[in-house]
């Protein structure tokens, strides 16, 4: 990642594929590369790696491996830390998430059983994020309710355009 020291955007440095974006919190301004085909681009709502990057506690996976099934209980949302975790179901991948997106939210949200499944595309860490800690972040971070709430109803729409493109 580029750190820029001043206000850099420009409109070159977008036309090349990559995205500028101010973090919160910070007087400095970072420069992404968008990801995969069409670009996933990690906005600052959606990337939570700053709220948890000092965790010690993670999981690491092996390309392939499995972080947890479809239908399974569930009770951790995690943060991706590096790498990349697909959220699938079957061989139908809905989302592939890069470092500070989150997995597994709305186990937290509804306590439902998992919706679909997640494994590691590459070699990948996590930071599990149990509902202690969540309902914690929400109570010192009223923002943070937001930014997840945000997480969940951008997927909600994509799904809903992927059902509408049939």
């Amino acid at each position: 990642m580029v750190v820029l020291s001043a206000p850099a955007c420009t409109l070159g440095l977008l036309l090349t594929g990559y995205r500028v974006h101010r973090r919160q919190g910070f007087r400095s301004w970072r420069l992404l590369q968008s990801m995969g085909q069409g670009g996933t681009i990690m906005e600052p709502d959606y990337d939570f790696l700053n709220l948890f990057s000092g965790d010690q506690e993670t999981v690491a996976l092996a390309a392939g491996e499995s972080l947890f099934k479809k239908d399974e209980p569930a009770h951790i949302m995690y943060v991706v830390r590096s790498g990349a975790v697909q959220v699938h179901h079957g061989d139908t991948v809905f989302e592939t998430v890069g470092p500070g997106g989150l997995i597994g939210e709305m186990a937290l949200v509804d306590g439902a059983p998992r919706s679909a499944g997640a494994r590691a595309d590459v070699a990948s860490e996590v930071i599990p994020v149990d509902e202690r800690r969540f309902l914690t972040m929400v109570e010192r971070t009223p923002y943070f309710a937001i930014r997840v709430m945000r997480v969940l109803t951008r997927r909600l729409r994509q799904t809903n355009a992927r059902v509408a493109a049939g």
